[in-house]
């Protein structure tokens, strides 16, 4: 084997997927010790104590709780959840504590993408190397400046890499799920787009690429099913919103889109990269995970394209065809996004990077060390 080959071999061994998903790991939860608590983690951990306090989302000013709508109740009705079981276990919830629930989050997301990444793949060397080549590059895209403050994004990161799961193992299932698979990945779809207004744009996209693909194998009761179930979890939140109409309107249209902002994450990457506020240590961090992410986008883009262009006769997966759609309505959202929030690009990073590692390698050759 020349060197290259050696290379490329460790680099898709089982040993270097299982040795980054530990690091992955021990860095999540080491976070609470060397990560500091974030401006809102207080806002989302007092919204969870609010609801499992009130069954309500409320704040606490002082012993008076008071409705609280101007966020998604998704997350914070999880945490509350989870909150209950864990005192249910006689357990603390304390500086320490506080963010298990979150961090478990996270541990699921890096596990379940690469798995995924993994089956992406018709031959398992391929996938790992997929699966490495996120993982390594994950670490320095603006998803790691924010995903590790207990935030909704990576809920509904975690809510659509499920659903994609779900629906592509229900299209290829024979032993009878296929039709349940597909009405529970319609389920995660509609749960992640109630986590926050970011998932609308990839829920879209999956949801896009799902209509056209069951619609052209005349699928319709696969698609109605998984349209329907999509749909509970936004109904249960717009009659949680109505209980309380019209303050929980007038509390949540603060935070609604505003016309005449359109490309403002853009202009805010630019500020970044340009180095608007000066040329400090802070900034030059920041900067890294902007750049990386700004290479990232004309990779995935590339990578796309030629697959979309070769003529080796191979049709486009139903993962890459999710890819696809989910990349397109990043850049979408890129554009039309009102504000200028670091969210926007926790979001948007993990989704395109993501997109481009189900394309790694995907020349047609079955082994990652092939010539």
């Amino acid at each position: 084997m020349t060197v290259r080959e050696v290379i490329l071999s460790a680099l898709s061994s089982r040993s270097t997927v299982m040795f980054l998903l530990f690091l992955w790991t021990v860095s999540i939860f080491g976070s609470i010790r060397y990560l500091a608590p974030g401006g809102d983690d207080a806002l989302w951990i007092y919204s969870a104590v609010g609801f499992f306090e009130t069954g309500k989302l409320s704040l606490y000013y002082g012993p008076q709780a008071l409705p609280y709508y101007h966020i998604f109740p998704t997350y914070p009705f999880a945490t509350a959840v989870f909150y209950w079981g864990w005192m249910l276990l006689g357990l603390p919830i304390n500086l320490a504590t506080y963010k298990v629930f979150h961090l478990l989050i996270l541990v699921a997301l890096v596990w379940s993408s690469a798995w995924l990444l993994k089956r992406s793949a018709n031959d398992d060397q391929v996938g790992r190397f997929r699966a490495v080549c996120f993982m390594s590059v994950l670490g320095i895209v603006p998803f790691a400046l924010d995903a590790f403050y207990p935030r909704p994004e990576p809920l509904g990161i975690l809510l659509t890499i499920l659903a994609v799961a779900a629906y592509d193992s229900g299209l290829s299932d024979r032993n009878g799920y296929g039709l349940a698979k597909l009405g529970l990945s319609g389920f995660l779809l509609g749960a992640a787009a109630t986590c926050h207004p970011s998932f609308w744009f990839t829920s879209a996209g999956v949801a896009l690429v799902a209509a056209i693909h069951l619609g052209a194998r005349g699928r319709w009761r696969y698609f109605g099913l998984a349209a329907a179930m999509a749909v509970l979890p936004l109904v249960a939140v717009v009659g949680w919103y109505a209980l309380d109409w019209p303050a929980s309107y007038d509390q949540l249209a603060i935070n609604a889109y505003r016309a005449g902002n359109f490309g403002m994450p853009l202009s805010m990457a630019w500020h970044v990269l340009a180095f608007k506020d000066g040329t400090s240590l802070a900034n030059a961090f920041q900067w890294v995970f902007y750049a990386s992410f700004m290479v990232v986008i004309p990779v995935t883009a590339v990578l796309i394209f030629r697959r979309i262009s070769s003529r080796d006769g191979v049709p486009i997966s139903t993962i890459q065809g999710v890819a696809i759609g989910i990349f397109l309505l990043c850049m979408v959202y890129l554009g039309v996004e009102g504000s200028g929030r670091v969210q926007v690009f926790a979001v948007a990073s993990f989704f395109v990077l993501f997109a481009g590692a189900v394309f790694i390698r995907d020349d047609g050759k079955m082994s990652i060390v092939s010539t």
